[in-house]
């Protein structure tokens, strides 16, 4: 057997092998995306509502701590933990926008629930001043917009009361009632009864006013939508009809309807409009045998006021 020089010996007969796995390392598993699988789904991401977004992330961040866990005891003690934990999940992304809505205190406490630590951190940073100072709760407190939003909201979600309207109580002396505005609203388009001027009928819509029975008109001349008014139909048989009143009834009533009249007054309480109703009052009020004479006249003082509506004519 003839040896060969040593010099003609070819390596690569020995090592190539080996030399084409050192130069062409096998490459990487591509990472398998978790989230953003498609550009269907990074669409539909995107467009989540915050509170969804803060949800998932939550829910992600979870997850990813198992995983991460799982790897850590895999590598600690491979035996006992033969996998290791699967790729993380990348989070969804929440706009500086987002953040910003989160800044404010009343927004932040609405999704306390769901916000993710990743989140919670921007927000700390996003709340250090230039100095360094940490602003915290502080920034919708001393916000005048925000702590102006948060009285208008209380206000009106605890529907808010007020004092203002509270007058002293006299024995035996009726308090003075405002007129709700659906009474001013029905006296523009039909005649409200007598009847329902009384003490205890003024109380009864005031008090009920939700409640009652009310009918939507066609809008009037110069109007771009109908009126919500009362039901006088249907309220006349719990409130009375005309000429159901006694005389002391009527008087008590005509009171309240001549207050009534001069709050629709243009020239105000002592215009000529409420005067017209004083004047009609008193004519009848002022009769010596008003009381003895009531159930003769009353169907009179009704047609005055019915067709003061439609011919208004004054006294003489």
């Amino acid at each position: 057997m003839v040896d060969l020089p040593f010099g003609n010996e070819n390596p690569d007969h020995h090592l190539g092998g080996q030399e084409d796995n050192a130069q062409h390392p096998e490459p990487p598993i591509p990472r398998v995306p978790r989230t953003h699988i498609s550009p269907e789904v990074v669409a539909i991401l995107k467009n989540l509502p915050l509170f969804n977004k803060l949800e998932s992330n939550k829910e992600i961040e979870l997850l990813n701590a198992i995983r991460i866990r799982k790897s850590l005891d895999h590598a600690l003690d491979p035996v006992t933990h033969r996998e290791p934990g699967s790729d993380t999940a990348s989070l969804i992304t929440i706009s500086d926008e987002e953040i910003s809505e989160l800044l404010d205190d009343n927004i932040r406490t609405y999704y306390k629930d769901v916000i993710p630590v990743s989140v919670l951190k921007r927000l700390a940073a996003s709340q250090k001043t230039t100095h360094g100072e940490s602003q915290s709760n502080k920034r919708s407190l001393t916000s005048t917009d925000a702590v102006k939003k948060s009285i208008e909201t209380r206000l009106a979600k605890r529907r808010c009361m007020t004092g203002v309207d509270i007058v002293p109580r006299v024995v035996g002396v009726p308090s003075p009632l405002i007129f709700p505005q659906v009474m001013y609203d029905t006296e523009d388009c039909v005649s409200i009864p007598l009847p329902f001027f009384l003490h205890k009928n003024v109380r009864y819509i005031i008090d009920n006013a939700a409640m009652l029975n009310t009918v939507k008109l066609n809008p009037l001349d110069g109007a771009s939508k109908g009126l919500q008014i009362l039901d006088i139909a249907k309220l006349s048989n719990k409130l009375g009809s005309e000429l159901s009143l006694t005389c002391s009834q009527w008087v008590e009533a005509g009171w309240q309807m001549y207050r009534f009249q001069q709050e629709r007054d243009r020239d105000g309480p002592n215009g000529s409009f409420a005067r017209w109703y004083s004047n009609r009052f008193n004519f009848f009020n002022s009769q010596i045998d008003k009381d003895e004479t009531y159930e003769a006249w009353k169907s009179l003082e009704l047609d005055l006021r019915q067709e003061f509506r439609s011919q208004k004519k004054e006294y003489i």
